[in-house]
């Protein structure tokens, strides 16, 4: 596209893995392309979400990730790892890169900050699966709704526990 970026990390420079990475960064002369602030306090997590274009979460192994949620609510196109984890998590709501591949990675990114219908796109889906989760209101309700329905349902003794088939 032509226009200049930055990758914003938020590594601890202490952390061997985050020395390893900004020595890589530095060998290969990319320093212009990297940004590191070191770690965020949380108060401050919805400010530099604001502040970056997309929110990459290329993670090896997840089961869901508070960056889906900052990143559908700030309104951010999301970049996760090509897997079924995270297209079980995030379906539509997400572009999808296979971080050991760099090449196809960079072209996916470049594809993505030149193209704003795929970037809408992303969010839009983003905002529909938001729908599909609670907020703090409806989380408490349900709570209490189970507590209820609990105490409605009474003891359960250990000969009744013992009956109760597990589903594996």
């Amino acid at each position: 596209t032509g226009r200049e970026f930055s990758f914003v990390t938020t590594m601890n420079e202490q952390d061997a893995y985050a020395q390893r990475v900004m020595s890589q960064i530095n060998e290969q002369g990319l320093q212009r392309f990297f940004t590191n602030l070191g770690p965020v306090p949380a108060s401050d997590c919805a400010s530099l979400i604001d502040a970056c274009d997309a929110l990459l979460c290329l993670s090896r192994l997840e089961s869901f990730s508070n960056n889906f949620v900052e990143a559908w609510t700030m309104q951010k196109p999301l970049v996760v790892t090509d897997a079924d984890w995270a297209r079980d998590a995030c379906g539509e709501a997400a572009v999808y890169v296979d971080p050991t591949n760099i090449k196809r990675t960079a072209e996916t990114l470049e594809r993505l900050m030149a193209t704003p219908a795929v970037q809408q796109a992303t969010v839009d889906h983003g905002t529909a699966n938001l729908s599909r989760y609670h907020d703090a209101a409806s989380k408490y309700r349900d709570y209490w709704n189970v507590i209820a329905r609990a105490r409605e349902m009474g003891f359960c003794s250990s000969a009744d526990r013992r009956r109760i088939r597990w589903q594996s």
